[in-house]
């Protein structure tokens, strides 16, 4: 593409991402991370993200289910999957204070969340599982992670119960496979920072979303959390 379409291209794709009214959305399917930051460059590069193309959030929710699905977008407007790539995540704009992205490019661990906890202050991960019906939350604090539940499985359920968690289903008995009930994660992300699926007029927005590639280890990602 000719460099003039393409300065035209991001001329309108940051227009668009600019006048993008929020929500509501379908409910998250997959995980996602939420950092009380509103420095949407400092996140790319905690997650070893670069090459950030403006992105609205239904837009860039898309590109993040599709990577989920291995789809390979042939959109021409957002930038195509490097080969070199190891994937692509979405960063919202920043939203009460809170900036969430979609996708890693890779599995994190609770190491990794605790390094943005100490870049960032605080640092959630959440996940939710439609096809299951289960759900999980990690908290971190200042490079520490203070509490990690996943309603299939005891043994990622760490730390006492987060105040968001106050009066959840997953406090009921377990069932009779023994396991929690079943939990509604999107509403603790609600309860704790930003609750994506419902996005709407009473969220404070500034900024602009934008989709970005994340680069195996032998290209120029960095550790997340690292500097």
């Amino acid at each position: 593409m000719p460099l003039s379409e393409r300065r035209e291209l991001q001329a309108w794709l940051t227009e668009q991402a600019r006048d993008d009214e929020l929500g509501p959305y379908e409910e998250p399917d997959g995980i996602w991370y939420a950092l009380r930051t509103e420095d949407q460059a400092a996140v790319l590069g905690a997650f070893g993200a670069s090459v950030p193309v403006p992105a609205t959030m239904l837009r860039g929710l898309d590109v993040w289910y599709a990577e989920q699905r291995q789809v390979r977008d042939t959109d021409a407007r957002l930038t195509l999957p490097d080969p070199a790539a190891a994937g692509r995540v979405f960063l919202t704009p920043v939203l009460d204070g809170w900036i969430l992205v979609f996708g890693a490019g890779r599995e994190f661990t609770t190491a990794d969340l605790a390094g943005l906890s100490a870049r960032f202050g605080e640092a959630h991960r959440y996940g939710f599982d439609s096809y299951h019906g289960n759900g999980s939350w990690e908290f971190a604090l200042d490079g520490r992670v203070v509490r990690s539940y996943d309603s299939y499985s005891e043994v990622r359920q760490h730390g006492q119960p987060h105040p968001a968690e106050d009066g959840m289903p997953h406090l009921d008995p377990p069932d009779e496979y023994g396991a929690p009930g079943f939990t509604e994660t999107t509403r603790i992300a609600g309860r704790a920072s930003v609750d994506p699926s419902s996005l709407g007029p009473h969220n404070r927005k500034e900024g602009i979303g934008v989709v970005a590639q994340v680069f195996h280890s032998g290209g120029r990602p960095r550790r997340p959390g690292g500097r």
